[in-house]
Parts: C-alpha cells; structure tokens; sequence
C-alpha cells in the first residue's frame, strides 16, 4: 500500500468516526427530523459494516437482554448505541433483515435504522449496530397510564405509518408489541424485524404468507395465527395495531391480562367493550372513537 494510500484510509476512517457520532446525536437532539436527512454512511457498501469494528471496539457495555439473541447498550466514540447480536447460525435471516432495513426501507421517519453491522468472532455472532432510544412502548405506558390524546395519536401514527411502509415492499412484520416500538421525544419507530417476512402467495383479496418458523406474543397475535402460527398476513399485522390501540387506552388493564395463561382473543375483546362502555359513561366515547378513526383515516393518505 502506498504512501497515498495509507492517508486515504486513515481520513476515510476519520470521517467514518466523525459521520457516525453527528448521526448519533442528531437522533437524540432532533428525533423528527433525524430519519428525514439522507443516509451520510450510504457510501459504505449496504452489506458490508465498517472494517475493523468488532464487539471490543464498544465501552460500557451493559447487558439488557439474553436469550437466542443478545442485546447490549454500549457507547462509541462516546455516543451512546444498542447492539444486537443475532444467534450464530442465522445469517440468512440476518441478511434478510439487513436488506430490508437498509435498501428497501432505508431511510423512514417510523423504522427503527441499522447504523452499522459487524461479525464477532469470539462469540460467532453478527451484530446491528441501531440508535439508543430514550424508551420503548411498554415502559412508556407504564409511566403514562393516562397519556395525553395528541402524544398518543402521534406514537400510535408512527407505528401505523411503519406497517404501512412494510406492507407496501410486500413484507409483514409479525411481530408488532409495545416492546418492539421505539419512542424518543415523543417519536416513535418500530424495530425488530427479525420476524419479518416476505408476501409470497394470494389467495383472493387477501395475502398469505406461510413460513416454516414460528414466532410471535401472545396478546398482540391475531386468532389466526394462534390456530396456525405459520400463518402470516398483513390482516394480522394490523390486528396487533389494533391491540396496541387498546393498550394505550387501558394499559394497566391490559397488561394485567397478558400475565394471565388463560387469556384469549375473547378477553382482549371483552376488555375493548369494557373501555368503550366506561368512555361512554364519561361521555368521552366520541373521543376514543374519533380519535381511532381518524388515526386509520390518516394511514390511508
């Protein structure tokens, strides 16, 4: 390698450095206006993450999750990140993850945006470099039992906005939760695509998909799905919108029946009722109905 060479690399690797840490605190600085700004890393190949990035190149690790795959808060040049490291073996689905998340999806204000990607060989894992967001759904919801209309509706917009986009490139998600959407300074992005997967048959009007995987939460599931996990469609996504519609209507109510092993379709149905009986006594029924409406209306243009 040349003189020249050797020069270019180390600016590039600079530049690299300095790109990333801007996009990393415009997110936390300006969360709606961060995934509107054109990728700055594009220039890197889609595929490939940067040379030389291993799990030791993090500080401050801090293990969040365990189990198939292991998620970590972590800190890069100083700026704080989330890594996902994917059970060895899985590269397929990790490849499938990464093409739809950074080619076909690439850039939306709504889904959750993969930084960077790296292989470690200590452990055999791949890894997702993503964005730390201040919370997710769940924890959200269990500190604002009783959010206020607007910020709902435009957490709850955020998330309808995802499935559409998802839906458009011929995917489903699978796997739409609380936990699984992402909120900083009130804007929400959905993540977890480890589940998702292609449309790949049609049978009338609606769409099928049948995978030979199994995967899934309880409570947000649609009936169908219960009956036959393989069974996927972009119905039953929006099933679990409708289950997230309710949780931010009646989350206390509706996480306590989620811990329940006897809890069924019938009574998540019979906790919809309960929320609309009780906000018709209120006399805000209007409300939640209008807000519901209008909520659907605005996913549809």
């Amino acid at each position: 390698m040349t003189e020249c060479q050797q020069r270019y690399r180390a600016t590039s690797k600079l530049v690299t450095k300095e790109l990333r840490r801007l996009s990393a605190l415009a997110l936390t600085s300006f969360p709606e206006v961060y995934h509107h700004v054109p990728d700055l890393l594009s220039f890197q190949d889609k595929t490939q993450g940067t040379e030389g990035l291993t799990l030791d190149s993090f500080a401050e690790k801090e293990e969040i999750h365990t189990g198939r795959n292991i998620i970590y808060r972590a800190k890069l040049d100083g700026v704080a990140v989330v890594l996902k490291g994917f059970e060895p073996g899985t590269g397929k689905r990790v490849g499938r993850e990464v093409k739809l998340l950074r080619e076909r999806l690439k850039g939306h204000a709504n889904i959750v945006r993969i930084l960077d990607i790296f292989s470690d060989r200590q452990s055999g894992r791949d890894y997702f470099q993503m964005p730390a967001y201040d919370t997710d759904l769940r924890q959200w919801l269990q500190q604002h039992a009783r959010p206020d209309g607007e910020t709902r509706r435009k957490i709850l917009m955020g998330v309808v906005r995802a499935v559409r986009a998802i839906h458009s490139e011929q995917f489903t998600h699978n796997d739409i939760k609380p936990d699984n959407v992402f909120i900083s300074g009130g804007h929400a992005v959905l993540g977890d695509f480890e589940l998702a997967c292609p449309f790949s048959e049609r049978v009338g009007e609606s769409i099928v998909t049948t995978v030979t995987s199994v995967g899934g939460t309880k409570g947000y599931m649609a009936p169908e799905r219960i009956e036959d996990p393989r069974l996927r469609t972009a119905a039953s996504d929006m099933f679990s919108i409708g289950m997230l519609i309710l949780a931010s209507f009646a989350w206390e109510k509706m996480d306590a029946l989620l811990r329940q092993p006897a809890a069924n379709s019938t009574t998540f149905r019979e906790l919809a009722v309960e929320v609309l009986d009780e906000a018709e006594q209120a006399k805000t029924i209007s409300n939640i109905s209008d807000a519901v409406r209008q909520l659907l209306f605005d996913a549809a243009h």
